[in-house]
């Protein structure tokens, strides 16, 4: 049966590539029917969709989004925050079961941006599971046969468990964990490929393919103690140092007895340029926040600016509204001029009231202005407002 109907898909095959891959792969594919390589086809158009340009442009903004959020968690929580980085260094498949209308073909993503994720609650998962392994080994350093079911209880097998953790008690939970478990999100977007799995046995073993993610990717795994609790920081170290031991020795997700889901610490090399990175990061957002203070700075100087320019005009408004239409015409013509050479040397040839505005403004305000006047041109300036009346 087809997942989607037969308009639909001819719409989408017109269209190509979808952008939104994640919605490709869990929505707009097709089941099995019949046919035993629509599964590996369906995956393929979604595989392409995560490899198209606009799909990796958006995915890459996303990582960017991401990194931008831990930066603030980090100036904003201070020591209440910890992260660690680690690479992949096999396949990784995670949520391998997730609803999809395929089967066994999910791949944990952010819904709205379809971005790789490892989910929190994963991370939590793998690190209560190691740290009670962990507190259940055998002398020899062997892990039981099985584990009783008392002595998964975090209150008995790591003194930093429950608070860690929370508690999982038979008689149901007392108290919830100090630590909150973020996404682990890739430092870019990761690789997406089409992996297969032929079970053999009797009979006619059918190819089974999924999806996987390339070995290769930075990832980061956030973690934030509540600021309520004391001893944040060994809290934080103890569940970094468990994630760090499982991941690089067992592994996460789905198929990880096959040697999927294996991670490494990163190298000197890496690290270096890990650091390299961040302090890129910092001296970038200080630069972005410096111009955004200097942006506002101008702009604060600007209203500033118009607003005493506003005022300044409503002052002379109401100064102009107080005078007889005789002065308001006399005031308004004073404001206008700039330069009063021009209209001393050219007040023969002005008319009626301009010539009577001249000569009034060289009777009172412009007294100083005609003290400065001494070369031969300012004594003839003087000499024609005396004979037109000053």
């Amino acid at each position: 049966m087809l997942a989607v109907l037969k308009p639909v898909s001819e719409v989408l095959q017109r269209r190509g590539a979808s952008a939104s891959w994640n919605l490709q792969l869990d929505k707009l594919s097709f089941e099995r029917d019949g046919d035993t390589g629509a599964k590996k086809s369906a995956l393929d158009r979604s595989r392409h969709s995560y490899a198209d340009k606009r799909t990796h442009k958006h995915l890459v903004r996303s990582c960017e989004r991401q990194w931008s959020f831990r930066e603030l968690l980090r100036r904003q929580h201070g020591a209440h925050y910890h992260e660690v980085h680690l690479i992949n260094c096999t396949r990784l498949l995670l949520h391998l079961g997730r609803a999809s209308v395929l089967e066994n073909v999910g791949l944990a993503s952010e819904r709205s941006t379809g971005l790789p994720i490892v989910p929190g609650t994963a991370v939590k998962g793998i690190v209560s599971t190691w740290a009670c392994w962990e507190a259940n080994l055998l002398p020899d350093g062997a892990l039981p046969a099985t584990i009783a079911k008392r002595d998964q209880d975090r209150a008995r097998f790591a003194s930093l468990a429950e608070r860690i953790l929370g508690s999982n008690a038979e008689r149901g939970s007392t108290a919830g964990g100090e630590i909150i478990f973020l996404d682990g999100v890739p430092m870019t977007p990761p690789k997406l490929v089409l992996d297969i799995l032929t079970p053999h046995g009797r009979g006619n073993p059918l190819p089974n393919p999924f999806l996987a993610l390339d070995p290769g990717t930075r990832w980061v795994f956030s973690f934030l103690a509540r600021p309520r609790h004391g001893g944040a920081k060994e809290l934080l170290q103890r569940a970094a140092d468990w994630l760090t031991e499982a991941l690089t020795q067992v592994g996460l997700g789905a198929k990880t007895a096959a040697g999927y889901g294996r991670f490494r610490r990163l190298t000197a090399e890496e690290t270096a340029q890990r650091k390299t990175e961040e302090q890129a990061a910092i001296a970038a957002e200080a630069a972005t926040q410096k111009a955004a203070e200097q942006e506002r700075a101008r702009v604060a100087a600007d209203e500033a600016k118009q607003a005493a320019a506003e005022a300044s005009a409503k002052q002379k408004a109401d100064r102009l509204a107080l005078l007889s239409p005789e002065d308001r015409a006399y005031a308004e013509y004073v404001e206008k001029v700039t330069d009063w050479t021009a209209p001393a040397r050219e007040i023969a040839t002005k008319l009626e009231p301009e010539k009577q505005w001249i000569l009034r403004y060289f009777r009172t305000d412009g007294q100083a202005l005609l003290k400065t006047w001494n070369n031969e041109k300012g004594k003839k300036r003087i000499q024609n407002l005396k004979e037109a009346g000053l």
